[in-house]
């Protein structure tokens, strides 16, 4: 009985010294490998995000030594006047667009969201037209509500809309009418323009809404 007390006794005092230790916080803590690290912004460097429109690559994220290598996505918004809707895909038209990505749990790592890389800066570059014709072309910062895409093929030139959901395209070059189309581009040719200023204008409806979109440049023969 008095060895059964005893025992008794014993259990009690180290109950009441470990209640004890944890209210004044001396309670040990988890172990090592019991709490994860989540990974920051400052965690990474970031590469290509000053480029210009004739030579798009993809705004690069990479951990620094000792930081979470866990899968990174990678996320781009228009921002400062150019619209474009946030998503994965890599945007290729003149403007500014805001970086953001996530980062995938890994051993040691917890998986976070929304952490920002920056901002992609796409200026618009020369382009060389129709080098039999002696033709050249210089493009300027594209302007409104739709954000257009060029790209160029001899003496060619296309002109595409960004961006989904639009529909009922009207396209003009220097305020006359093209032609209407149900495409989302259009191809002109620079040997059938004069030399000097130019623009492209689009119209188009997309959720009820006429938005447009227009792209400057200049020819030189």
């Amino acid at each position: 009985m008095k060895t059964a007390s005893k025992l008794f006794g014993f259990i009690a005092i180290a109950a009441v010294t470990g209640f004890m230790m944890a209210a004044c916080g001396d309670a040990p803590g988890p172990g090592p490998g019991d709490t994860n690290q989540t990974p920051v912004a400052g965690d990474y460097d970031f590469g290509n995000r000053e480029q210009t429109d004739d030579n798009i690559a993809a705004v690069t994220v990479e951990p620094k030594l000792g930081k979470s290598t866990g899968p990174r996505t990678i996320f781009y918004e228009g921002t400062g006047g150019t619209v474009y809707a946030k998503s994965t895909n890599l945007p290729t038209a003149a403007g500014t667009y805001a970086v953001t990505f996530n980062v995938a749990a890994v051993a040691g790592w917890n998986a976070a969201t929304g952490l920002f890389a920056g901002t992609l800066t796409i200026t618009a570059g020369d382009v060389s037209g129709d080098p039999e014709s002696d033709i050249g072309i210089s493009f300027e910062w594209p302007s409104g509500d739709i954000s257009l895409q060029k790209s160029t093929d001899g003496s060619d030139i296309t002109f595409t809309v960004q961006g989904s959901g639009y529909t009922g395209f009207r396209w003009f070059l220097d305020d006359y009418e093209q032609y209407s189309e149900t495409t989302d581009s259009i191809t002109l040719n620079m040997n059938n323009m004069g030399a000097g200023n130019h623009s492209v204008t689009v119209f188009a409806s997309r959720g009820g809404t006429i938005l447009s979109g227009e792209l400057k440049f200049k020819i030189v023969k």
